[in-house]
């Protein structure tokens, strides 16, 4: 996912529920992460909805 598509995954994913932009991270290749924070659930909303919106997103949840 490149960074047109990061920016309109993050749109939609802030958007959606209620989660809050870390940033981005590139990860090589023309990659580009888009980290978000907030509840477990309401980062599921965020991640399923940019996956609709977006194609080509994937996502996964992770906590620290």
């Amino acid at each position: 996912m490149g960074m047109v598509q990061a920016t309109k995954a993050a749109d939609a994913a802030l958007k959606s529920a209620g989660v809050r932009l870390v940033g981005y991270d590139n990860v090589g290749d023309g990659r580009i992460t888009v980290i978000v924070e907030g509840t477990i659930s309401a980062v599921k909303t965020a991640i399923q909805t940019a996956k609709l919106m977006v194609p080509g997103v994937t996502g996964s949840v992770k906590s620290e």
